[in-house]
């Protein structure tokens, strides 16, 4: 979606995020469709909506579906100034805020089954979601966990860490 919006692609979601501040989440019910939640708490990309795999090879054109250009219209081009005032760009906000909205509804039911099933009072979370004030808020205040750490390390080397963790704590100690 950033990409669409002619955002910055090297931090996809800090652009975003910075969007939703000035839009409405007036069109989550679309967003909702495009990222369905699963019964395990988690979610996905629904399938015909988005090409990724064509980005590389024919650009930005060639990545969105038909059906997602009928319902959100052609992509932004990159090099245009943004003027908040502009009726298009404007909509550009309020699909960021409505994306912004979704996913913090996803990756809130995701912790609470996270939860569920881990039984454990503290969360560590990593990565540029995270980053994003509205998410770390609703962890931290109405998430299921009594503690919640956000890192500042990087993906890779919080993974590593968490992947030691869960290999010592399965092995049996004389």
């Amino acid at each position: 979606l950033a990409m669409w919006m002619g955002l910055d692609s090297r931090s996809p979601w800090a652009a975003m995020s910075m969007l939703a501040q000035w839009g409405r989440p007036i069109h989550t019910e679309l967003f909702e469709v495009i990222l369905p939640s699963h019964a395990s708490g988690g979610y996905t990309l629904a399938e015909g909506w988005v090409f990724p795999e064509r980005l590389a090879c024919h650009g930005l054109s060639q990545a969105y579906s038909k059906r997602w250009i009928e319902a959100l219209g052609t992509a932004r081009d990159c090099r245009e100034p943004w003027e908040f005032s502009h009726p298009a760009n404007q909509r550009y906000a309020d699909m960021a805020a409505s994306l912004q909205a979704v996913v913090i509804s996803r990756v809130m039911d995701l912790a609470r089954a996270t939860h569920r099933r881990s039984k454990s009072s503290n969360l560590c979370v990593v990565g540029p979601l995270f980053e994003d004030d509205s998410l770390s808020h609703g962890l931290i205040e109405h998430g299921p966990y009594a503690d919640v750490h956000l890192s500042g390390l990087r993906a890779s080397e919080v993974g590593a860490i968490g992947a030691a963790c869960l290999a010592w704590s399965d092995t049996e100690w004389p």
